[in-house]
């Protein structure tokens, strides 16, 4: 699938020659239209991303990320839909069932998606109806924030909600920008391969999704 591949999120990892299209929140369009994609694969939240480019005459495929249940499914469809392909691959649930039993005391956590990467500004957090939701128990944590989808929020929101630890997956941020708070700051670099699915990005998906499946 990787060779049919024309543009990839800046946090995807692949080896083929691909172009950066952008992150979670900020597209370059104008790379979009010179790549002329067949097909663009996007979360289903994207709503506005989505809107533009269907002005731009771009089929969109839009990905349901809300669990990792819902997250085989896409891959599959993908696969066969998109590439032809069967993916070969049955997800295991018991990788991530059974860790809310083990910790009587969750830790308050929030989950930070983008931002701006030398600043706390244009903060964009995980609800509570995301895939992240699903993994958070492994960290023996809860997600402290419990509106739905992807939302952007203020400083001061999250010094209302006061969480114990936030994951930090904003690329190439400067984690130095959380040092005034006491909160424990978790960065894409310190989650293990374990948790590597949580980067919101089809691609990564798929590079990493064998972590969670068995053959």
């Amino acid at each position: 699938m990787e060779s049919k591949l024309v543009g990839v999120s800046r946090h995807s990892k692949t080896t083929s020659k691909t172009k950066d299209i952008g992150d979670l929140t900020h597209w370059n369009y104008e790379e979009i239209i010179k790549l002329k994609p067949s097909i663009t694969i996007l979360l289903k939240e994207q709503k506005e991303e989505i809107n533009r480019l269907k002005k731009l005459n771009i089929q969109t495929y839009q990905f349901d990320s809300d669990s990792i249940y819902s997250i085989e499914f896409e891959i599959k469809k993908i696969a066969k839909t998109i590439f032809n392909l069967e993916y070969p691959y049955k997800f295991t649930p018991a990788v991530i069932t059974g860790f809310s039993l083990l910790n009587p005391n969750p830790k308050k956590t929030l989950v930070i998606v983008d931002r701006v990467p030398n600043s706390l500004k244009e903060i964009y957090v995980a609800g509570s109806d995301t895939f992240f939701n699903d993994f958070l128990p492994i960290w023996g944590g809860f997600n402290c924030y419990q509106k739905k989808g992807y939302k952007k929020i203020s400083l001061e929101h999250i010094i209302k909600l006061n969480p114990d630890i936030i994951i930090d997956l904003t690329f190439n941020g400067d984690l130095s920008v959380w040092s005034r708070f006491s909160w424990k700051i978790i960065n894409f670099n310190d989650i293990s391969p374990l948790l590597q699915l949580s980067q919101a990005t089809v691609q990564f998906i798929l590079d990493n999704i064998n972590i969670f499946y068995e053959k």
